[in-house]
């Protein structure tokens, strides 16, 4: 196949490509265009949307969620802590909640006498008991004027 032959199919294409392209932009100026038809359901379609957008409103009760508590004063402004603390098992010794466990340094949670387990920071408290401090595992807190440790029982390595 010579560079002539190839010539001649390339011009042969571009031809043909130029009388498809008039084709198209006479059909275009000549297809009626039905306005009426295409508005009703433009009109439809926003409407559905609008009818199907959520509000804000229904989400105004998840914004005022009061998700944690005061971040807790640094380390020197707490209480002292106080040396002779008993460590009690979870639950144990009177104390009405259980250490379910510990997230990290901050959080404790714990089991109320409800039985629904609850997260708290250190200063608040959960059926009396407050909490002091928190540690991996352990959490310091006080009821009824004493100062307890509770120990997250062994064999709940899993979390809750």
């Amino acid at each position: 196949m010579g560079a002539r032959r190839i010539n001649q199919i390339l011009w042969s294409v571009a031809a043909l490509l130029g009388v498809a392209a008039a084709a198209v932009l006479m059909l275009a100026m000549t297809l009626p265009l039905d306005v009426r038809a295409v508005e009703p359901t433009a009109g439809r379609a926003a409407a559905t949307q609008e009818s199907s957008a959520p509000t804000l409103a229904p989400l105004e009760p998840v914004w005022n969620l009061r998700l944690r508590g005061e971040l807790p004063a640094p380390a020197a402004q707490h209480e002292p802590r106080v040396a002779s603390a008993e460590v009690a098992p979870a639950g144990g010794d009177g104390v009405p909640v259980t250490l379910v466990g510990t997230v990290g340094d901050s959080l404790a949670m714990l089991r109320g006498q409800g039985g629904t387990v609850e997260v708290r920071a250190v200063g608040e408290t959960l059926d009396g008991v407050e909490v002091l401090e928190v540690r991996p595992a352990r959490v310091s807190v006080r009821y009824n004027g004493r100062v307890v440790t509770l120990d997250k029982p062994p064999g709940n390595e899993g979390g809750l």
